[in-house]
């Protein structure tokens, strides 16, 4: 009896261990040096030594890197020898190792799985400069993808190394192939784009092979893939089932009437809807949405629902069919927006209006029939118009401006200069830039505050008329001046055509003291003693002076600090006829130039006008 269960164990333990069947398995590479631009032939062998047992439903796997070949044996049979001769693609300098699986069946449908290993090396031939250290430094792909849609794929491939080249660049996946052809110089990076419709479930390979190209010739620089998970595409498909009253007596759609509907949805895709809602939009004036959102919230694949109704009202409406539209938004792998189409039928009849409150709120009852309210330039409330204080500026008085949103008269900005800024003036209610003169009086007494103020508003008045600031008939709108008070300034001055420094000095101090220093656009000193000269300025300067009693010359001294030069009349003007409006020379008019020493002066020259009119003044006279 013992020796009989000794037997039986050692007939199990031979029948288990004989259950892996004995293959010899190799694979051979010629033993050389390939190319980049080399297909390399392996040779795959098994032999089957066992007699009685075949290696059932083999399959074979190489991989090399990235790359990965899968071939189907099916069975070898015992005492079988198998050979399978594979040729590799082209690959980038190195040393390569192929791995080779091999996976089957055994005697007792066990899986077995064996492996081998060989390697081959890849070398540029003899080539004095050629790209080196090319690599692919980036796949771009989509976080998640679905099988069935389309994607945006980018490869970013960079020259790392110290010799640039022309290159070939292919990206490509089982579906899509895109190349380029582009030099490549050291540090630079080129991006392949692919637009790719992946159709297969599970796992897809990105492919990126890098070619040198050399004397007309291909060869490999590198290779990389990359692998991309494409989950099965879930869509939810939402259709309308049916439209059911709620609550309505006679279960139809009549003449003014107000309905509750609800409207059923039904999911026939096979992923859930989430996040649906839904907004009713009427399509025609005689059916009303009273409420028109419903939220459905998540409809189940094979799912049909209604959460909540909608409500409509109708206004003198006939019997027939209406077009109502559900605009509809939901989630199931992406965001959709669809619009559905509501079949809805009125029977009409019932009663027609009797009083307004039978009809909308912008109707009236008129001969038992909903009328709509015209009202022009007003809105409707509660079956009446109600007309707006003003659609227009003009509707209002008193520089009141309409104000466009609430339709009523506001107040204007300002109706005083004082009410603006210092450079700004108040015209037509509101305030705008304005070219800014300060008068600064230098040693002028309390007591002639009234000469100074005289001579002064006279000057900068005439110069406002004569100069482009008074085009649009009124210089006040475009002139902003300030008269300093006298007693902010020194009352004795040492201001001279031979002392400037003193002048200059003078100026800056009393315009610092009124607060108005940084305003003005230009400062125009008033002053009461002989200094030499009626007045004096420098070409483009900021100030200038001015003696009481000449006529036109803060006119003519403006003129200087904007530019403009001498015109020759007297023949005693120094630097005439020289800058932009040295043409003003030859004017008819010539004598009566403000820029001349002549008189009457009572014009800038065309050229004159324009030089100031173009340069200093456009700002100020656009948009009023």
């Amino acid at each position: 009896m013992k020796k009989l269960i000794l037997l039986l164990i050692f007939a199990m333990f031979v029948l288990t261990a004989s259950a892996q069947v004995n293959l010899d398995f190799t694979i051979n590479i010629e033993d050389r040096i390939y190319f980049p631009n080399e297909k390399i032939k392996v040779d795959v062998n098994v032999v089957n030594r066992e007699v009685s047992f075949a290696a059932k439903d083999a399959v074979l796997t190489l991989t090399i890197a990235d790359r990965e070949y899968s071939f189907k044996l099916g069975d070898i049979k015992a005492d079988q020898s198998f050979s399978k001769e594979i040729t590799l693609p082209e690959f980038p300098p190195g040393t390569h190792t192929i791995k080779g699986v091999l996976n089957y069946t055994g005697i007792f449908d066990e899986t077995f799985t064996i492996e081998t290993y060989n390697s081959f090396e890849v070398r540029f031939p003899e080539i004095e400069r050629y790209p080196r250290n090319v690599n692919v430094v980036g796949f771009n792909l989509p976080d998640k993808m679905f099988a069935g849609k389309t994607y945006d794929v980018s490869v970013v491939v960079k020259n790392e190394g110290t010799v640039g080249g022309n290159m070939i660049i292919e990206v490509a996946s089982l579906e899509e192939f895109a190349d380029e052809e582009t030099f490549l110089g050291p540090g630079e990076s080129k991006t392949i784009n692919l637009k790719v419709n992946f159709k297969n479930t599970e796992v897809s390979l990105i492919e990126a092979r890098v070619y040198a190209l050399i004397n007309g010739a291909r060869y490999l620089l590198v290779y990389s893939g990359k692998k991309a998970y494409l989950e099965p595409e879930r869509v939810a498909k939402l259709s309308v089932d049916r439209v059911e009253f709620v609550d309505e007596s006679d279960n139809q759609i009549n003449q003014n009437d107000e309905v509750n509907l609800k409207i059923l949805l039904k999911n026939t895709g096979n992923y859930p809807a989430s996040s649906v809602t839904a907004t009713l939009k009427s399509g025609t004036g005689e059916i009303e949405v009273m409420k028109a959102d419903v939220n459905y919230n998540l409809i189940q694949n094979g799912d049909t629902t209604a959460p909540d109704f909608f409500l409509i009202k109708t206004k003198n409406i006939e019997g027939g069919q209406y077009p109502l539209i559900l605009d509809v938004e939901y989630e199931d792998s992406e965001k959709h927006t669809i619009l559905l189409d509501i079949p809805l039928s009125a029977t009409g009849g019932k009663e027609k209006c009797i009083k307004n409150s039978d009809c909308g709120d912008d109707e009236v009852c008129e001969d038992s029939k909903c009328v709509n309210i015209r009202c022009d330039n007003g809105y409707v409330k509660d079956h009446q118009c109600i007309k707006y204080e003003c659609v227009k500026d003009s509707d209002c008085k008193n520089l009141y401006t309409c104000d466009s949103r609430l339709r009523i008269c506001k107040p204007p900005q300002c109706t005083e200069d004082f009410q603006c800024e210092d450079d700004e003036t108040c015209s037509s209610g509101k305030c705008h830039k304005a070219f800014t003169v300060l008068a600064v009086p230098l040693g002028i007494s309390e007591r002639d505050q009234d000469k100074y103020l005289k001579y002064a508003e006279k000057e900068l008045d005439f110069f406002g008329k004569i100069s482009p600031l008074g085009e649009d008939g009124d210089h006040k709108n475009n002139l902003r001046v300030h008269y300093i008070n006298p007693k902010l300034c020194s009352q004795v001055t040492n201001c001279h055509y031979d002392n400037i420094q003193a002048c200059m000095d003078e100026i800056n101090r009393c315009t610092s003291n009124s607060g108005l220093i940084g305003i003005a656009d230009k400062l125009v000193a008033i002053i009461d003693k002989p200094i030499g000269a009626c007045g004096f300025a420098f070409i483009g300067g900021l100030w200038s002076v001015n003696l009481i009693g000449c006529p036109a010359t803060p006119v003519h001294e403006i003129g200087h600090q904007l530019d403009l030069y001498h015109i020759k009349c007297s023949g005693t003007e120094a630097g005439a006829c020289e800058g932009s409006n040295a043409a003003d020379c030859k004017d008819p008019n010539f004598k009566s130039d403000v820029m001349s020493y002549c008189s009457p002066e009572d014009h800038y020259g065309p050229y004159a006008y324009q030089h100031l009119k173009n340069k200093y003044f456009k700002s100020y006279l656009e948009g009023r």
